[in-house]
């Protein structure tokens, strides 16, 4: 899976939600999953996409980005 995080500073739920939401659905691309995390200074957004290039597309769209994968760096022995 690949983790995409979108952080909204102080905005409501309901206008990010709904940018996300119509932006998937033009595309045609479902999430594997949907969370949110409420901060005190707002919300970080957290979505699963199952293909790299889907996670890519949409950390760009919203000024998110894609968490690294165990394996995307090297491991010092």
């Amino acid at each position: 899976m690949h983790i995409v995080e979108i952080p909204r500073d102080g905005e409501g739920l309901a206008a990010p939600m709904t940018q996300m939401r119509m932006w998937l659905d033009a595309r045609r691309i479902e999430p594997a999953t949907f969370g949110m995390s409420l901060t005190a200074g707002g919300t970080i957004f957290r979505l699963a996409f199952r293909d790299r290039r889907d996670a890519a597309a949409f950390a760009r769209a919203f000024s998110g980005i894609v968490l690294p994968q165990p394996g995307d760096y090297p491991v010092a022995a």
